[in-house]
């Protein structure tokens, strides 16, 4: 698996922290949210010029919200996203959109599958893949809401990123199982932990099982992007990047030894 961060981010200066710090702790990429790539106005020379040799760290790619926004604009609105995402050579774009349950029919879930798929064939163009983030409280929340859309969606064209913690909020108990069940259209994972009160939390400081989580990506032999989605308040970048690499560490995931670490920065283009 290649091992990202993804972690919100006040200032310019603030975004170029995080990818120093996810680059010394040695991740592979930094999946972007828009308050780190929105900085460049979607100009690859200001891009690079901001984040210098960090700037290879975008290669995990970026999450766009979309909130509320009319379904059949989504192509027309990510297309300049995806062309942008291209240029600075990012890899995955993901989708998150509050789209409401106002409708749950298997012709609505149809529709937007058909939707995904002209996205994808944008990105395609690209070489970028896009996904859909499950997410509570909108049409994409429980696994009823997901194996609905995924008998009309093409993997190759639009896949899952699939949110720990969202899916547990959206009444997936067994987080295992649903991996293992939708394996065939999880394309980028966001390895969230939350708390017995409802809040984001530090990696292993929840109730989720991410053991099992992490075993169960395993047992697919999933290959692409595992993203800590550290969204936990008064953290700092650093912080963000430290503790959650150690409970990776812990859980097997990246090597604990020095000299895998080592290894692991040894790969960061600088």
């Amino acid at each position: 698996m290649k091992i990202a961060i993804s972690s919100p981010s006040e200032t310019p200066d603030a975004a170029r922290t995080l990818f120093r710090a996810a680059q010394v702790a040695g991740y592979d990429g930094v999946q972007m949210k828009p308050q780190q790539y929105d900085l460049a106005k979607s100009n690859r020379q200001l891009f690079m010029e901001h984040f210098g040799d960090c700037a290879c760290m975008a290669r995990a790619g970026m999450v766009v919200y979309l909130g509320r926004a009319d379904l059949e604009t989504w192509p027309e609105t990510l297309r300049p996203v995806l062309a942008f995402a291209a240029e600075i050579e990012a890899e995955e774009v993901c989708i998150c959109s509050s789209v409401d349950r106002s409708d749950i029919s298997m012709d609505r879930y149809h529709r937007v599958a058909g939707i995904l798929h002209d996205v994808g064939k944008i990105a395609e163009s690209h070489s970028v893949h896009v996904s859909l983030h499950n997410h509570a409280g909108c049409l994409f929340e429980s696994a009823e809401d997901l194996d609905k859309l995924t008998q009309s969606l093409d993997p190759s064209l639009c896949g899952i990123t699939f949110d720990t913690a969202h899916a547990a909020k959206g009444g997936m108990a067994d987080l295992g199982g649903c991996i293992k069940r939708f394996r065939s259209f999880i394309s980028n994972v966001h390895l969230k932990d939350v708390s017995e009160e409802g809040y984001f939390c530090p990696l292993g400081q929840g109730v989720l099982s991410l053991a099992e989580v992490l075993k169960s990506l395993n047992a697919i032999g999933y290959d692409r992007w595992l993203v800590v989605d550290e969204e936990t308040k008064g953290l700092s970048a650093e912080q963000a990047c430290s503790m959650s690499m150690e409970f990776l560490m812990a859980e097997g995931v990246v090597p604990q030894a020095e000299q895998g670490v080592a290894q692991r920065r040894g790969k960061k283009c600088v």
